[in-house]
């Protein structure tokens, strides 16, 4: 009896359900056909989306692919618009769109490929490691993804990491990009030899390597190898300043100062340096006005002085000096003047006395003779002119420049002024300030002999 209930009740369930079974399968049929349709509008707007962005109309496309969106979640319509935000550069909305795809298929690498270039972009770092890592997990052999994987490495300054993944591609290929990432992840980790080989691997070598192939070498002090490489590259602040360095600790230190001349550096150690080559090689000093070639170059000769004041030789004293002066005894001439100027207080005669302990070279007593006379109004030009060759050879550069100056503003052999304040510059290293000096004496004077020290000059030492 028991048995029979159950059977009915069992039966009467089955036939009870039915009507539910099919209702249940009514609406998802509904639902399928209402998801059809939705898929095909979407389809629709995406379609005319791709035509107007192969328009490059790119507004009307993405409104397109915003109503496309609207009504299915279309994977071609989120990669078209990511497209089109990462090129219009709204990369926060592209990477939100990648965002949306990985969320429809969880395992495509593209995708988190995609969004991880635009974290790199961005130089979100991290992200872009992540995905990058989560894309690897389910493709191992990508090689470009394993590069910038390497190469933001490098970026956080984490070598170690960075030549783990670049060696693992140089093992499997040839490639001169792997090479020279490789080779700046040695450089920086100061292994300067397996830098070198690295580079010697490509099969291209342009300027850049070139230039870290120099600095390489210049760093395990193969300065001649360093040198060889940084001849062949455009010159630049960087090379000008390895080239130096390595004429320097070669001992070629007029070499040094050419490269020196052309590097727009001002540092403490680099004036150091500058000052040790002159002191080895005295190049510049060579290039000043003398004692022995003054008169030629300027300084008015005291002989015209002695002719246009004829009347002061009936003073016996003054007689003497000139006397001795003729005889080139400018210690006896000294003597005879100062008796001179005490006697009558001619305050004209004291330039002829400075004149006088210049050509003795009583350097001090010149320029305080010179210092007199230019406040005395008494011949300015060619005491500041004097006094200023003065100031050259007691290196007081600053003092010198001032004075050039201002005998080339009164008009005193202007193209020689310029000359010699070019030199007072150049020993001070400012050389931008000496090559404009140089190069209007060799454009203006029409001294030939100081124009080709001029022109030689600036070949030397000089990119004009």
């Amino acid at each position: 009896m028991k048995k029979t209930v159950l059977i009915f009740i069992s039966l009467f369930f089955i036939v009870a359900s039915i009507p539910m079974y099919q209702y249940v399968k009514k609406k998802e049929a509904d639902y399928n056909k209402e998801q059809a349709k939705l898929q095909s509008k979407s389809k629709q707007y995406y379609n005319r989306a791709f035509d107007c962005y192969q328009k490059n109309q790119l507004y009307e496309a993405k409104q397109n692919l915003d109503q496309s969106l609207s009504y299915y979640k279309y994977d071609k319509s989120y990669i078209l618009r990511a497209v089109i935000y990462e090129e219009s550069n709204q990369l926060d909305k592209a990477i939100e769109d990648y965002g949306e795809l990985i969320k429809i298929d969880e395992k495509n690498k593209k995708y988190y490929n995609s969004r991880g270039y635009l974290y790199y972009k961005q130089k979100k770092y991290d992200q872009a490691l992540k995905d990058f890592d989560q894309s690897l997990t389910f493709n191992k052999n990508q090689k470009d993804i394993q590069y910038y994987t390497g190469l933001i490495y490098q970026i956080k300054k984490e070598y170690k990491k960075s030549l783990e993944v670049i060696n693992e591609l140089i093992a499997q290929e040839e490639n001169d990009d792997y090479y020279i990432l490789a080779a700046e992840d040695y450089f920086y980790l100061k292994k300067y030899k397996k830098t070198i080989e690295m580079i010697n691997k490509c099969t291209n070598k342009d300027e850049y390597l070139l230039e870290l192939l120099g600095d390489s070498y210049y760093e395990l002090k193969d300065y001649k190898s360093a040198l060889n490489c940084l001849n062949q590259v455009t010159p630049s602040k960087n090379v000008y300043y390895k080239q130096a360095l390595c004429y320097y600790y070669l001992k070629d230190y007029e070499q040094a100062l050419v490269c020196f001349g052309k590097y727009d550096g001002n540092d403490k150690k680099i004036q150091k340096i500058i000052e040790d080559c002159k002191k080895q090689e005295n190049v510049i000093q060579q290039e000043g006005v003398t004692n022995e070639n003054m008169q030629s170059s300027g300084i008015q000769k005291e002989s015209d002085y002695i002719e246009s004041n004829k009347e002061l030789l009936k003073y016996e004293n003054y007689n003497k000096a000139v006397k001795y002066y003729e005889e080139k005894n400018y210690e006896q001439a000294i003597v005879y003047l100062k008796k001179y100027i005490k006697e009558t207080q001619n305050q004209e005669a004291k330039y002829f006395l400075a004149y006088l302990y210049h050509l003795s070279d009583q350097v001090d007593q010149a320029i305080q003779m010179y210092s007199e006379c230019i406040d005395h109004g008494i011949q300015k030009g060619n005491c500041y002119y004097s006094r200023g060759i003065l100031y050259l050879q007691k290196k007081e550069y600053k003092k010198a420049v001032n004075d050039f100056q201002d005998s080339y503003d009164l008009g005193i052999k202007k193209d020689y002024s310029k000359y010699n304040q070019g030199v007072a510059y150049m020993n001070q290293s400012l050389f931008k300030e000496s090559t404009k000096c140089f190069i209007e004496v060799r454009d203006t004077s029409s001294n030939e002999e100081l124009v080709s020290k001029a022109k030689d000059i600036l070949s030397r030492y000089y990119v004009t």
